[in-house]
């Protein structure tokens, strides 16, 4: 039989190995979360209709000092464009990455300053600092401010559709988006 010390001392142990698990498992969600490639919301566009035969490249989460010059050189070997939807926070980082992007002819468009996967339930302020914070670092970096953007997960809410709409930034389903939104508000 065990004596009361060592029920304890089991109780304490197993206590602690299972907030140790907890708390490991919570910063793994959390890590898997918070990834620029975490995709849980939205739809995923991979074909469009047009006229021609046509491939739209499009890179997410940049500028990267790492990956990008990679990309770059590779798209420069095949005299191919692309556009690089870029993190407000990552521009800020590395301008001279995001700089050498548009110097290359590519296109840069807004991808949130944050990449928060639950972008889309921001309230009204909050979207638009994300969005101006965004514009900002890459107008810092490049002269230029983006005229396209791509939200994480695709996020998709009526608040980012009006600032969207008000920045007149270019999306081939902002009007569908738009009118389906709209016919759901009661």
């Amino acid at each position: 039989m065990w004596s009361m010390l060592e029920r304890r001392t089991r109780a304490i142990w197993r206590a602690a190995i299972i907030l140790a698990l907890a708390g490991a498992s919570a910063i793994a969600l959390r890590e898997v979360v918070l990834s620029s490639t975490f995709q849980l919301f939205g739809d995923y566009v991979a074909r469009v209709d047009t006229p021609e035969r046509v491939v739209a490249l499009t890179f997410d989460d940049g500028p990267s000092p790492y990956w990008t010059p990679k990309f770059l050189s590779a798209l420069a070997a095949r005299q191919v464009r692309a556009t690089f939807f870029m993190m407000g926070r990552n521009v800020e980082r590395y301008p001279s990455v995001a700089r050498e992007v548009l110097t290359r002819g590519h296109e840069i468009g807004n991808h949130s300053y944050s990449h928060e996967p639950w972008f889309h339930l921001y309230s009204d302020e909050r979207i638009e600092e994300e969005l101006d914070r965004t514009e900002n670092a890459i107008e810092a970096a490049t002269g230029r401010r983006p005229t396209a953007f791509r939200g994480p997960g695709y996020s998709l809410s009526k608040p980012l559709l009006h600032q969207l709409a008000t920045r007149g930034f270019y999306n081939e389903k902002l009007d569908q988006i738009l009118v389906e939104v709209l016919l759901g508000v009661r």
